[in-house]
């Protein structure tokens, strides 16, 4: 027998050359978590400087309800995005999508650094009214600005998933999740330390210590110079808040083009390339059912110019990896029937449990949580910071969730598991809230520590599931599907956040009890009062 004759076919071939192209100092690894951070840190940079929008949009007839408008934006935008790159993803390629996304985000943000940083330049004495002049149309610059992140993070999001899956190993899909905890908990912990200066001086100040503005009369007619917290709205103070939403805006805009550096770096590295290749080896199989042609010089496919393999391809060890891989292989007409048939009713398990997630998390977080204040002994800083803490408890929680083992390998008890969450509704309403229900006693309203361990648990199983979801359920589906499984899961995700929206204001209801503090009104739509702040809990709902 000649030598030549104990050669492998290509496809055994490449794939051996190319799995063995490993990824050298974990580059891809950290770059795909730098684009998962970037992936939902816009959102949650948008939505973070409250006070700045409240000042640009005041006397506008959206003052009170700005935010509940630009989360319903956000969230359709998002959601019909979705949709659309499922039925249209072979006419944008990947690459395409996740550059779009950035420029687009990278523009939005681009603008709102301007729109913040022009006004800087006024004297003290014409600040407050110019920022508070045109606020009609702030508002629907804000709206429109909401849209276009909303696309745009859904289109990141999605796109971000699936190239994490070209890399065929769960850590890497594990890295782009772990990364959107990053991008709460970084924006987040930016909020508080960047308001604790204005809390100190104010609970300084203060004798007796001032309530938060969740224990604040209801009805009282607003300065027009205030903030939230009900502090005397000076140039100064004003320009602390404009300040403070440049760098939020400047600070989004450095990261999203971090993201891009980041994604051609990682487009040229051997390890990358290597990984593409098996990929749409993959996918041209799955296609013709026949293994397909490839020239190890060029890197193609199908076009029949075979270059004559190494010498180490000749040897003895290689012809029986051919024949293990000819024997372990599906045969080309069972790739070609999984090729074509719809992934849904191989992984609608996995979708459903991630909807449930999401539905559940934003059901309650923050519309019924952000109700949370600290006890009635505590000092003027625990009123002060409790509420900002719950999202920081939130984050950090998410976080430890997205990056903690993936145990749940079977569909129905993930499913399980994210239906009996649920359970945290009734256990948040037994804690210390702005409207005590009628239905459960608050029996966990004589601590601080216990809402805020509750919503840790609540946010770890958040975190651990949104994981275990996208990394398991790439075992239920062909190597050649895994992209469309990653962005049929995110419309998903989507869709469970779109419920979760809704389903909060019923939430809110049933916690609600009608007093003298909300006017003996427990209408969910409407920004009466405490009800304020229910609303600034449901524009966050974006903002893993």
């Amino acid at each position: 027998m000649q030598m030549g004759d104990q050669r492998p076919d290509q496809g055994t071939l490449f794939s051996t050359n190319a799995e063995a192209v490993i990824d050298k100092f974990h580059s891809a690894y950290f770059l795909m978590y730098l684009i998962g951070v970037g992936s939902l840190f816009a959102w949650n940079a948008f939505i973070t400087p409250i006070n700045y929008w409240e000042l640009r949009l005041h006397g506008s007839l959206y003052e009170r309800s700005f935010e509940s408008i630009l989360t319903s934006t956000f969230t359709l935008f998002s959601l019909m995005t979705i949709l659309f790159i499922q039925r249209h993803e072979k006419m944008l390629s990947l690459r395409f999508r996740i550059i779009f996304s950035l420029l687009l985000l990278i523009a939005v943000f681009g603008w709102s650094s301007y729109a913040a940083i022009a006004p800087l330049s006024l004297d003290n004495s014409v600040l407050v009214q110019r920022l508070r002049d045109g606020s009609e149309g702030q508002f629907y610059t804000l709206i429109v600005s909401g849209a276009l992140a909303g696309v745009g993070q859904a289109i990141l999001t999605g796109a971000a998933m699936e190239y994490a899956s070209l890399f065929g190993q769960p850590h890497y899909i594990q890295a782009v999740s772990g990364g959107q905890g990053v991008a709460g908990l970084t924006v987040t912990l930016g909020s508080l330390f960047i308001a604790l200066p204005g809390m100190t001086k104010q609970c300084g100040a203060a004798s007796p210590p001032s309530p938060p503005a969740l224990l604040t009369a209801p009805f009282a007619a607003p300065h027009p110079y205030t903030d939230r917290l009900g502090a005397a709205m000076t140039p100064e103070h004003a320009r602390d808040v404009v300040g403070s939403a440049v760098i939020y805006f400047c600070g989004t805009v450095g990261v999203l083009c971090c993201c891009l550096i980041g994604f051609f770096a990682i487009e040229r590295l051997p390890f990358t390339r290597a990984r593409k290749r098996i990929a749409r080896r993959h996918a041209e199989e799955a296609v013709t059912g026949k293994p397909a042609e490839f020239d190890d010089r060029e890197g193609n496919w199908g076009r029949g110019d075979y270059s004559p393999p190494p010498i180490e391809a000749s040897t003895p060890h290689m012809a029986m990896l051919r024949r293990q891989s000819t024997l372990m292989s599906p045969s080309p007409g069972r790739r070609k029937r999984e090729s074509e048939a719809p992934i849904f009713p191989m992984v609608w398990r996995w979708a459903a449990a991630l909807t449930m997630v999401y539905t559940v998390s934003i059901a309650i977080f923050p519309s019924l949580t952000a109700s949370l204040f600290a006890v009635d002994d505590s000092s003027c800083m625990w009123q002060h910071l409790f509420t900002p803490l719950t999202f920081v408890v939130f984050n950090i929680g998410d976080t430890i969730g997205r990056n903690l083992p993936c145990h749940f390998k079977r569909s129905q008890t993930t499913l399980l598991v994210a239906c009996c969450r649920w359970l945290f509704a009734p256990l948040f309403m037994m804690c210390h809230t702005d409207g005590p229900t009628t239905v459960f006693p608050g029996i966990f309203d004589v601590s601080n520590w216990s809402p805020l361990l509750t919503i840790l648990l609540f946010a770890i199983t958040n975190g651990w599931l949104t994981t275990t979801v996208y990394v398991s359920s790439m075992n239920e589906v062909p190597a050649s599907q895994r992209g469309r499984n990653a962005g049929l899961l995110t419309c998903f995700l989507n869709t469970g956040i779109f419920f979760g929206a809704a389903l909060s204001f019923f939430i809110r209801y049933l916690d609600c009890k009608p007093t003298a503090s909300n006017g003996y009104d427990c209408n969910p739509f409407i920004t009466t009062g405490n009800a304020s702040l229910g609303a600034d809990s449901v524009a966050r709902v974006a903002a893993w």
